[in-house]
């Protein structure tokens, strides 16, 4: 059976996916599932066994890239040097978190800038330039 992301997919279905992915998740993995969202738990060296988002949501979609996500994070488990740099893995492999960060900060100064550049460039109601 394959579903496109366009496609609905129905609770039931997504349930019975659930359940056949839960099933290949490497042994010292578990993909849990609160609310519409999906965790894994497993442990570390030093950390007792807890529960980490994995930033997926409950579709067969976000099921498929769990399993995907359990594969890399279960090698890694077996290789790394210290904690900081597995949750630095984590953080950017598994969560995606700042991938896509674009630095856009501006001044105040340049925003005010801007905004009065943006505002005397247009004309006002009546169709008539704006005067500085």
């Amino acid at each position: 059976m394959s579903i496109s992301n366009n496609e609905y997919q129905g609770y039931k279905d997504v349930l019975e996916h659930y359940r056949k992915i839960k099933t290949e998740i490497p042994i010292g993995i578990t993909l849990t599932k609160r609310g519409n969202k999906l965790s894994f738990q497993f442990k570390t060296k030093n950390k007792e066994r807890s529960t980490y988002s994995i930033n997926e949501k409950f579709t067969i979609y976000g099921l498929n890239k769990a399993l995907e996500k359990a594969l890399l994070l279960a090698e890694k488990l077996k290789n790394y040097e210290s904690e900081n740099e597995f949750w630095a893995w984590y953080e950017e492999n598994i969560k995606k978190v700042n991938q896509n960060a674009i630095n856009d900060l501006i001044a105040v100064k340049d925003a005010i800038d801007k905004v009065r550049k943006e505002f005397f460039i247009t004309k006002d109601k009546r169709g008539l330039d704006r005067i500085e």
